[in-house]
């Protein structure tokens, strides 16, 4: 093949743009798999988890095995030490149920801590249950520890469907 003198002259070729551009897409397709949705963020892994396995996939191309070995290793790790910290953690969980209906108070509070505690895992723990007496409405407070949130427990489902439960307020401590 013959070479054109002039043209390779003014045409240089930079191989380390290549990976530029290609980072640079691979974070524009991560940041499309982050979603924040109910007050919570997810797809943030696979999201890094792209990217990192396109830096992997360069430093490979670019003939550095040691490199990329290494990287993948420590990707390895951290993946597995985040999976038994996520299976361990737990929350405390406050919950301020109130109820109205003075004549039907005596009935429900005895039920609904049996109801609560039936409903939660194997796992959790109910750690106070106090019931507070205002004028016509009764004020529960329920503190428990779980390692999902609220809104997927057992208890968000059942908490919603009681007509005699008028809110519910959730601190995460």
């Amino acid at each position: 093949m013959k070479q054109n003198n002039t043209l390779s002259s003014i045409i240089s070729v930079d191989i380390t743009r290549y990976g530029a551009q290609v980072i640079s897409g691979v974070g524009f397709l991560g940041a499309g798999i982050i979603v924040f949705k109910e007050r919570k963020v997810s797809g943030l892994t696979t999201a890094v988890m792209m990217w990192n396995v396109t830096v992997i996939g360069l430093v490979i191309g670019m003939g550095f095995l040691t490199i990329a070995f290494v990287n993948l290793g420590a990707t390895m790790v951290i993946l597995v030490v985040a999976q038994v910290k996520r299976k361990n953690n737990r929350k405390k969980i406050s919950l301020t149920l109130l109820l109205s209906n003075t004549e039907e108070q005596q009935t429900v509070t005895s039920p609904l801590y049996e109801k609560s505690e039936s409903l939660l895992g194997k796992e959790e723990q109910i750690v106070s249950f106090i019931v507070e007496n205002f004028k016509n409405k009764q004020v529960v407070k329920l503190t428990y520890y779980s390692k999902e949130d609220f809104w997927k427990s057992n208890l968000h489902a059942y908490f919603m469907n009681q007509g005699k439960i008028k809110s519910v307020v959730i601190e995460t401590l």
